[in-house]
C-alpha cells in the first residue's frame, strides 16, 4: 500500500510539471482492500479481461450504461464509506491490534456521508417532505448523529 501511494504521489508530481491529470489509485484504494480483505493486484486481471471482451459488444456496453443511478450512488457511497473507514483505521490503530475496528470506521464514515448529503440536498427535495419531518430529516447534523446512533446501537451492535 505504501509503495502504491508513493508511486501515485510521484506520478502526480511529474504530471503537475507537464500540466496533465495524474493517476489515481482508486480501484486499489485502501478502503477497497480493507473491506474485501484482499490486496492482490492479480484479482483485477480477470475483471480487466472481461471489460476488454465486453468492449467489443455494443449490446453489453448499452446494458452497463443502463445501470440505474441509484445503484451507482449506492456503490459510490459504500466505496466512500470504506475509504473513510480505512483512513480512520490506519490513523487510530494501536500496536496491540485492539481498539479501533474497521466497522467503527464504517459507522463514522456513513454517518459523515449521510449528514453531508442531506446538507447539500436542494430545497425542492426537502419541500416534498412533510412539514413536521423537515427540521429533522432536512438537517445534516441531526441525520448524521441519528444514523451513527442507529448504526452503532442497532445494526452493528456487538
Amino acid at each position: 500500500m505504501a509503495r502504491g501511494i508513493s508511486f501515485t504521489g510521484l506520478a502526480n508530481i511529474a504530471c503537475g510539471f507537464f500540466g496533465v491529470i495524474g493517476p489515481v489509485n482508486y480501484s486499489l484504494s485502501p478502503g477497497v482492500m480493507m473491506s474485501k480483505k484482499c490486496a492482490s493486484r492479480f484479482t483485477l486481471l480477470p475483471a480487466a479481461a472481461i471489460m476488454v471482451i465486453l468492449s467489443f459488444f455494443p449490446a453489453a456496453t448499452g446494458f452497463v450504461a443502463n445501470v440505474p443511478t441509484v445503484v451507482i450512488g449506492a456503490v459510490l457511497t459504500y466505496v466512500l464509506t470504506s475509504q473513510i473507514a480505512a483512513g480512520l483505521f490506519i490513523a487510530f490503530r494501536d500496536a496491540e491490534g485492539g481498539g479501533f475496528r474497521f466497522e467503527n470506521g464504517l459507522i463514522i464514515g456513513l454517518s459523515i456521508l449521510l449528514g453531508t448529503m442531506i446538507a447539500f440536498f436542494p430545497d425542492q427535495i426537502l419541500s416534498t417532505l412533510p412539514s413536521f419531518l423537515r427540521p429533522v430529516l432536512g438537517n445534516g447534523f441531526v441525520v448524521g448523529v441519528v444514523s451513527a446512533l442507529v448504526l452503532d446501537h442497532v445494526i452493528l451492535r456487538r
